[in-house]
């Protein structure tokens, strides 16, 4: 079994590098009706967990379900549905402001 999850941790690569995963600031979201401030970290570990449930969707089913047993008391009716909305949401909201940062720098003013 580690063999396996060693294969799974070397299938997702994370590229720091890349513009529209590292980010320095919190990005802020609406879930639910409230703004969530969310660090770069988990921006971070949504990505990995969208590259984890296109190829490995039984492990990336795990990997929310142990992520709620280690929450600890009080949390064990959080339903897996709501936490892989959240990464998604984030993932949503993350794309659509890279999108709006490449109109605001693209933006051109002719003279007359």
């Amino acid at each position: 079994m580690k063999l396996h999850l060693y294969d799974i941790c070397e299938a997702i690569e994370l590229k720091s590098s890349q513009e529209s995963i590292s980010t320095k600031e919190d990005l802020k979201i609406i879930f639910k009706n409230q703004l969530i401030s969310i660090e770069p970290s988990l921006v971070e570990f949504a990505f990995a967990y969208e590259e984890l449930n296109n190829t490995y969707q039984l492990e990336a089913k795990m990997l929310i379900e142990e992520m709620i047993s280690r929450f600890g008391d009080g949390y064990e009716h959080v339903p897996e549905k709501l936490i892989v909305d959240f990464l998604k949401e984030i993932l949503k909201q993350k794309k659509l402001q890279d999108e709006k940062e490449v109109f605001k720098r693209k933006i051109i003013w002719l003279k007359k």
